[in-house]
């Protein structure tokens, strides 16, 4: 079988990027001659760590101690898991990622900016400090909560800035990248009104560990930062997961709907939570999420019928599935926050369990099948080596499938039987197994690819000695 030439392997573009992996894994080609520098390595190693180790069994613990139920659940442990799960494992992944796609939306050369190690320092200094915060007590945790805070907005707005300048930058420059824009913005925002709300608690006296953030922190945090992030990629990456597909000129409306709804969920917290006025922002800015969700899933194609062909790139349709399954989730979700949106409007009593389903079916099925479409397929393009342990992907898809309908079901407790809380209530650890599978086929595969750098680098110096 004749091997293929390495200027045309390493030269080509999805028609012979297969060819290429294959010639580097021979050691025929060189990495440096055809993969990039992996700038995103060090902050996915964070993000795994913090999800694996922390914010998910945190979570899933959590949810069983609620549902099963087997005790109270102290709030400062809750809160500590959804910061960790926004900022702490999808921030930190945007971030890394970030400096490939966005240089490579703009045809750059792929180059470590300076910035890089000061935000990846700055991050862990705050994610730690976050941690030890919640473990310590008195004076002590009150500094540790504001420092953190501090290391994280410092972090997160270098990050901010340097987006911005690349977004600027690019030519042709299309809307939706200013959803990445403002999407970084919303996690520097988010975290700076923390830090200051802390510092103020501080100073008059409270712990500022009591102070219980309100809902427009984790609007700006989820819809504004994660969301932003994760519709403006989808809809510039969209042709490496459904093949033949363009995205139209609707960058616009889903920039003005997530954006907006950010906006009026902030605007909310002029009132008490419970005053009329706050739950008919909150309800409106729920529609403006759920209008700017249907317009990207729209604009990406992804509730239209996908081809049985072989798919850009040539690889394995197991990422594609997850595509699918996140849009699914998240038309799901849409109609939570539609019909949650109408029975506020309508002045109907509060809705919990509905809230809290729509709310997992956009953070737990929407982010992380996207989460893990994305990792699949960008993480082996990048280290130039195919995907370790195939399987695992199919563990990750059916473990988080089941993990959503299991939550879902919660809301059959308020019309059925509340024997469906305690189903709900193992939801948790199906999406730490889905998260697992995917963090160890996603760790194998960047070991693999360091892996293959070192050995192609030394042949090559054994060569020119």
């Amino acid at each position: 079988m004749d091997t293929p030439k390495v200027e045309e392997a390493s030269g080509g573009r999805c028609t012979t990027r297969r060819a290429a992996r294959e010639t580097r894994e021979q050691g025929i080609a060189p990495p440096s001659a055809s993969l990039e520098i992996p700038i995103y390595r060090p902050f996915a190693l964070v993000a795994l760590v913090v999800t694996l180790g922390l914010a998910t069994p945190i979570g899933a613990i959590a949810l069983y101690r609620l549902f099963a139920p087997a005790g109270p659940v102290p709030m400062i442990w809750l809160r500590l898991h959804a910061h960790l799960q926004i900022f702490g494992f999808a921030g930190v992944l945007i971030m890394g990622v970030a400096h490939h796609l966005i240089l490579r939306f703009g045809h750059r050369p792929i180059r470590r900016p300076a910035s890089t190690p000061w935000i990846l320092a700055l991050t862990i200094l705050g994610l730690g400090g976050r941690v030890a915060a919640t473990m310590a007590g008195g004076a002590t945790a009150s500094g540790l909560w504001i420092a953190s805070g501090v290391a994280e907005s410092l972090a997160f707005g270098v990050f901010a800035a340097w987006v911005t300048a690349r977004v600027r930058a690019t030519e042709p420059r299309f809307t939706s990248d200013w959803l990445m824009v403002t999407g970084a913005w919303w996690f520097a925002v988010a975290l700076a009104v923390e830090t200051m709300t802390l510092a103020a608690a501080a100073t008059a006296g409270p712990d500022p560990v009591a102070v219980i953030p309100g809902p427009g922190l984790y609007a700006m945090g989820l819809y504004g930062g994660v969301f932003g992030w994760v519709l403006g990629v989808a809809m510039r990456a969209v042709p490496m997961f459904l093949s033949g597909r363009r995205v139209g000129r609707l960058g616009g409306a889903v920039l003005t709907g997530l954006n907006g709804g950010v906006l009026l969920m902030l605007l909310a917290e002029i009132w008490p939570p419970a005053s009329r006025h706050a739950q008919a922002l909150h309800a409106l800015g729920d529609l403006a999420v759920a209008i700017a969700f249907v317009v990207g899933a729209v604009a990406v194609g992804a509730w239209q019928r996908q081809p049985r062909r072989a798919l850009s790139l040539l690889m394995d349709r197991t990422e594609t599935r997850f595509f699918r399954l996140a849009f699914a989730c998240a038309g799901l979700a849409v109609v939570g926050l539609s019909v949650g949106a109408a029975l506020t409007l309508a002045g109907a009593p509060p809705h919990g369990l509905l809230a809290d389903a729509t709310r997992h079916l956009l953070s737990v099925g929407f982010l992380i099948g996207m989460i893990c479409a994305m990792g699949f397929r960008f993480v082996p393009v990048i280290e130039g080596v195919r995907i370790a342990v195939p399987g695992a992907r199919l563990v990750a898809f059916w473990a988080l499938a089941l993990a959503v309908l299991l939550r879902t079901a919660e809301m059959a407790a308020d019309y059925l039987h509340e024997g469906f809380l305690r189903a709900a209530a193992v939801s948790g650890f199906l999406a730490w197994v889905a998260l697992l599978a995917w963090g160890l086929a996603v760790g194998l595969t960047m070991i693999r690819g360091a892996a293959l750098r070192r050995s192609t680098s030394s042949a090559i110096e054994t060569n020119l000695q």
